[in-house]
């Protein structure tokens, strides 16, 4: 199913946009990706256009997680989904408080890697997708990818959350950093297991290494570029973003 017609359909719901959905489509289709995670739902536009690739490739699976309020959302995933005739390609799973609790229960049943790809786009915060980097890693394949959305997101400038009661009683630095930027830089980046690193149009990538050898080491070469970024606290900052690469030598 192409990304248009899926686009004609969503168009106006809240979501992945179309520009993302394109980046998404050349990133499955050059990895031949086939088993999909995906962290955060909400009406399930991105899970829809990962879906209409797969419908592409003919072949693959998605097992999207989120919480129950979910099953109420207008639209909701499962109506898009019918509609669209991408049913098959998706599995989503509802839980009442978040997907790290779904997560362990995966690692209970099935605890050998079997992701090739992992989209996460939900809590936006340290505390969870902090935790939740580590029990993907866990199911992730050797050589899969995972794409961390919202790089720059944060509560104070979240439309639908900067007036909350939720908050409004976080301490100021928590309101204020982009928490999603903290787990890249200072859990991904660092983890041994990760051997190549992009930021790019609010995303953050990482590639789990192909093979483990405790006799290799680890080179790290960045490509960086200085690029102006509107943080939404009415200043700008001088952003570095950059490719990092890890070359790994005997």
């Amino acid at each position: 199913m192409q990304l248009e017609k899926i686009n004609n359909i969503l168009h106006g719901v809240s979501g992945m946009n179309f520009h993302q959905a394109e980046t998404m489509r050349n990133f499955i289709l050059e990895n031949r990706f086939e088993n999909i995670l995906e962290l955060g739902f909400n009406h399930g536009v991105s899970t829809c256009y990962m879906a209409g690739v797969l419908d592409e490739l003919g072949r693959g699976s998605i097992t999207t997680i989120d919480q129950e309020w979910t099953r109420k959302a207008k639209p909701d995933l499962e109506t898009i989904l019918i509609e669209l005739g991408l049913t098959k390609y998706v599995t989503p799973i509802y839980e009442p408080t978040s997907y790290i609790w779904a997560l362990m229960k995966m690692l209970e049943e099935m605890p050998k890697p079997q992701y090739d790809f992992c989209y996460i786009d939900g809590a936006h915060d340290w505390f969870t997708d902090g935790f939740a980097f580590f029990l993907v890693d866990k199911l992730l394949t050797p050589g899969g990818w995972i794409i961390f959305d919202d790089f720059n997101w944060t509560f104070a400038t979240s439309p639908s959350l900067k007036n909350s009661e939720l908050v409004r009683n976080m301490p100021t630095d928590e309101k204020t950093t982009p928490q999603i930027r903290k787990v890249f830089e200072l859990l991904v980046e660092q983890h041994s297991g990760y051997d190549d690193f992009i930021v790019k149009d609010g995303w953050g990538y990482a590639r789990k290494v192909s093979t483990k050898s405790s006799s290799h080491m680890v080179q790290i070469k960045k490509e960086i570029v200085y690029q102006p970024v509107d943080v939404g606290l009415g200043s700008v900052i001088q952003k570095i973003y950059g490719k990092i690469k890890r070359t790994v030598s005997k």
